[in-house]
């Protein structure tokens, strides 16, 4: 028998900040091994294909990014998949659940809010943070 004792995470965005944010958060999690950090579509998805992630965060506001959920959707359903945006993206991100993601970060959260999120979301869970950490 195989057990995997830890967690794997791709990461497909494309701001600096949302980089360091999400491997920042992810390096407080030593279960959790980031694979490939990538702001190419096309090396992104091999990666995908080959590695068949637990968890992938993707760019809320990068058009590429959406295929690659709706495949990852189809083809790896047991993969978390993770929107990640610089500053809040409203309220319109729970709209995201519908289309088989299972939460949404924004940088401008505290680390810890992020943590929190990210633990709730490889529970089951699907965390949207603007419907915890902002009044709309």
């Amino acid at each position: 028998m195989n057990l995997k004792l830890y967690k794997t995470a791709i990461l497909f965005l494309q701001h600096p900040q949302a980089i360091e944010a999400i491997h920042t958060v992810l390096s407080k999690r030593k279960w959790v091994k980031v694979k490939g950090i990538f702001t190419d579509p096309n090396n992104c998805w091999q990666t995908l294909e080959k590695e068949r992630p637990d968890v992938f965060f993707f760019d809320y506001y990068t058009p590429q990014s959406y295929p690659m959920v709706n495949r990852i959707v189809a083809t790896m359903p047991h993969t978390k998949n993770i929107a990640v945006s610089i500053l809040w993206a409203g309220a319109k991100t729970s709209l995201l659940g519908m289309n088989g993601v299972a939460g949404y970060v924004y940088t401008e959260m505290e680390p810890d809010d992020m943590l929190d999120i990210f633990d709730q979301i490889m529970r089951g869970e699907r965390v949207f943070a603007g419907q915890r950490f902002k009044n709309i």
